[in-house]
């Protein structure tokens, strides 16, 4: 059954005529037909996090905040039974950050019976069925059908209280229906955008230029409850768990497979797995990246809010406590995909190969023989002559990293993210949903710095015939905070809510 989450105290807006009231329903011949009416309070109108250090808001794209269709869910809070779905009208009002229906048919009501009342916006044909644990088999959110396509973000209701038939039925006609409230709604998916930490994404590392290139997402959740859950440690059995309740700086908001999610990958679109990952997911050209929205409420004055271009959307995915369960084959991240450039790097045939030792360039396998360098003669002194016979793994014992030319003669790094929720400025300490993507939530990603050369083979597209795999490649198992800090995460929590994550590898 569904809860509701705050109640609702806000009154109703203008209304407006409804012209096609019989295609709304069709009338159960047990039940009574009168005329029903509610209001919802969009995201753009204010929403904040209990969480959140400041008062900034991203009120998101008119395509983002659009009401192109509604329907009504009631829960009779005596028997707890739920009605069947109620079309709402479609050619309702909406101004200022609310929708109002025009007055629809229902046969859901009965004379003296209080209800909660459940409200989803934009429900589409992508997830079917009343029950609140929805699962999304194969999410394209460029697509029809999609939960975030423009004019119809889906959206699920955060608030509402009770309301009571208190009227005979024939009282409620179509200029004065039931009126069942007012009802906010989040979106159910979360949005990443992103921006140049630097001119060009370039960034000096040794003798060599790192730019960032494209970028992907790994373990991309593929199911979720349609209303927010929290409790106080992740679980549907836990204390203070609420359907709907409010997220707080300690509590954690629930997962749809909270109680089985594995590193096994079951539960993702694409996801690590054993010792590579699986899922083929896609790379996005940054330089594809147009649709700004830098339109923030509040906030740091000093805060640079400009140059955000929007990415891509998400669905939720957060982990049970304990923190520990934070791990990399768990917890959404985002993979970069940088292009070396520079010195050694340059004018390669495919296959050529550059090694580095301790983040330092060497050069090619003749170099690395030929390099008069203490630490690289010390490095290669258990190493084999013979290019070929050196494993991967032999060459990290020894302290190397080798970069091998693709097809067009290209050398790329890859840098893995694991997405920040709240961040406890603790890298020592694992807290309490650091590490997760939360409904709602635009996560604004920018990177500032990259120290170190990143991972030489892409983390979610393995050549499973590739003899060169990463020896470092990060384990499912490991945790997400990591000692070796491939990025630095400022965040600011701005609803959608905004969190600017600055990054450096």
């Amino acid at each position: 059954m569904r809860k509701n989450i705050f109640c609702a105290a806000l009154a109703l807006i203008g209304l407006a005529s409804c012209n096609n009231e019989a295609d709304l329903v069709s009338p159960d011949p047990s039940g009574e037909t009168v005329y029903m009416q509610v209001a919802v309070s969009l995201p753009s109108s204010g929403q904040t996090r209990t969480t959140s250090p400041s008062s900034t808001t991203e009120i998101g794209k008119d395509v983002e905040n659009k009401v192109s269709s509604l329907t009504v869910y009631l829960v009779n809070t005596s028997t707890n039974v739920m009605s069947s779905p109620i079309p709402a009208s479609t050619s309702g009002l909406q101004a200022n950050g609310y929708y109002t229906t025009n007055p629809f048919p229902t046969t859901a009501l009965t004379k003296g019976d209080t209800y909660k009342v459940y409200v989803v916006v934009n429900e589409g044909t992508t997830i079917t069925g009343v029950n609140d644990g929805k699962t999304v088999s194969d999410i394209n959110f460029k697509s029809t059908g999609s939960i975030a396509e423009a004019d119809k973000f889906m959206m699920t209701g955060v608030g509402s209280g009770t309301v009571t038939v208190d009227r005979e039925l024939p009282t409620y006609t179509k200029d004065n229906p039931f009126d069942a409230g007012l009802v906010k709604v989040e979106r159910a998916v979360a949005r990443f955008d992103y921006k140049q930490g630097v001119v060009d994404d370039a960034h000096n590392v040794d003798a060599a230029t790192i730019t960032i290139k494209s970028v992907a997402l790994i373990n991309v959740s593929n199911s979720f409850y349609y209303f927010k859950r929290v409790s106080d440690d992740g679980r549907m059995d836990g204390l203070n768990m609420a359907i709907g309740g409010a997220e707080t700086a300690t509590n954690y908001v629930i997962d749809h497979n909270w109680d089985t999610k594995t590193t096994s990958g079951t539960y993702f679109l694409n996801y690590m797995t054993g010792a590579l990952p699986y899922g083929g997911a896609t790379y996005t050209e940054l330089v594809s990246l147009s649709d700004e929205d830098n339109t923030w409420e509040g906030g740091e004055a000093s805060l640079d809010k400009g140059g955000y271009k929007i990415w891509t959307y998400c669905t939720e995915n957060t982990i049970a406590a304990p923190t520990s369960k934070q791990i990399n084959g768990l917890s959404t991240g985002v993979v970069f995909k940088a292009q070396i450039t520079g010195g050694a790097f340059n004018a390669a045939d495919d296959g050529d190969k550059v090694y580095i030792l301790h983040n330092k360039v060497v050069g090619d396998w003749t170099a690395v023989l030929a390099s008069a360098d203490t630490d690289v003669k010390n490095a290669i002194a258990g190493l084999d002559p013979d290019e070929t016979k050196n494993t991967p793994a032999t060459l990290q014992n020894a302290g190397f990293t080798r970069y091998t030319a693709d097809a067009s003669g290209n050398y790329y790094a890859y840098y893995i993210y694991w997405n920040q929720h709240n961040n406890n400025g603790n890298p020592d300490a694992m807290g309490a949903m650091e590490f997760a993507v939360v409904r709602n939530n635009v996560y604004k990603l920018s990177v500032t710095e990259i120290t170190k050369f990143g991972h030489p083979n892409d983390p979610i597209n393995p050549d499973p015939t590739d003899p060169d795999p990463d020896p470092e490649y990060p384990v499912p198992t490991d945790p997400d905070e990591d000692e070796n800090i491939y990025m630095k995460v400022k965040v600011e929590i701005l609803p959608w809510t905004v969190r600017v994550n600055d990054i450096q590898f």
